[in-house]
Formats: C-alpha cells, sequence, structure tokens
C-alpha cells in the first residue's frame, strides 16, 4: 500500500485483493503444517496402539520367534503426501510393508485351519472336514486414529483461522 497505508477509491478493490491473496498464502502454509502434523501425530498413535505379535510358548519351543518379530507391524507405518499443492494437501498414513494385514487386524476374519488359534478366537471343529472353523476377533486401532485425526486437525484449523 502506497502512500502510508492509505488507499484510493479508484484502486481499493486491487488492495482489498492484495490482501486476501496474502491472508490466503499464509494461511495456507499453516494449514499445510498443520495436516502434515497431525499425520505425525496419528503415526505416532498408532504405533503405540497398533496390535504387536506376542510369541506363544510353541513358537518360544521351537525358535519361531525369531520370524516373527514383535511390532513389525506397528512399525511399517508411514506418512505419504498424496496431494502437495499451495492451497491443497493431503496426507496417508499407511503401512508401507504389512499393508495386506491391516483390514484383517482391524476388522477380524475367519479362520479354517487345523491349528494356530489363540485367545480372541472363537473355534468349533467341523463335521465334516474335522478341521477347525471360526472366527478371529478384530483389534479396532485405525478407526480410533481416523477419529483422533479429524478433531486434531480441526482444532487446528480453527486456531489457524481464528488467528490463535
Amino acid at each position: 500500500m502506497a502512500n502510508g497505508g492509505k488507499v484510493d477509491v479508484e484502486n481499493m478493490a486491487k488492495a482489498i485483493k492484495a490482501q486476501l491473496d496474502e491472508y490466503a498464502v499464509i494461511t495456507g502454509k499453516e494449514m499445510r503444517d498443520a495436516v502434515l502434523a497431525t499425520g505425525k501425530d496419528v503415526k505416532k498413535y498408532i504405533k503405540q496402539v497398533a496390535p504387536k505379535h506376542v510369541p506363544t510358548d510353541k513358537e518360544l519351543k521351537y525358535g519361531k520367534y525369531k520370524t516373527r518379530k514383535p511390532g513389525k507391524y506397528a512399525g511399517s507405518f508411514t506418512v505419504t503426501a498424496t496431494e502437495d499443492e499451495p492451497l491443497e494437501t493431503e496426507v496417508a498414513v499407511h503401512s508401507r510393508t504389512q499393508y495386506m494385514l491391516t483390514h484383517l487386524l482391524e476388522n477380524g476374519h475367519a479362520i479354517v485351519t487345523g491349528g494356530r488359534t489363540g485367545s480372541g478366537h472363537s473355534k468349533r471343529s467341523d463335521v465334516h472336514t474335522g478341521r477347525t472353523v471360526g472366527q478371529v476377533k478384530g483389534i479396532p486401532h485405525l478407526e480410533k486414529a481416523d477419529e483422533l485425526a479429524r478433531t486434531e486437525l480441526m482444532e487446528k484449523l480453527e486456531k489457524i483461522l481464528m488467528g490463535k
């Protein structure tokens, strides 16, 4: 603004547009930072609450514990920016290597095996095949992380837009 902050009537629209553009750039950067920070917080939360493999006595006895490391699933989560433009930022928190387990662990799954059932399993023997069939209960952890992301991001964005 020229003339010590004064604007003549003919240039009023240009001055207002310039101020709004400046505001959009500043808040856009702050919002981008808030989205990225929320993604990192959600990743940290998932790492804390994600189910971790606890070795059975049989695994310990026969040395199979070495092949199934506790925390491998929880440690596989990462934050990736799926869209990163000046006024539009989107991140995804996902499992890099254990993505095939996320749905099964979150929602549970059926089992049809001759063995390997443990706590949290509902099982019965099939009359025709003699194999164990049943259901493994899910361990909800991603849905809670999604709720955390939504509430935390909304709080951060409200603070930014209110100028706090």
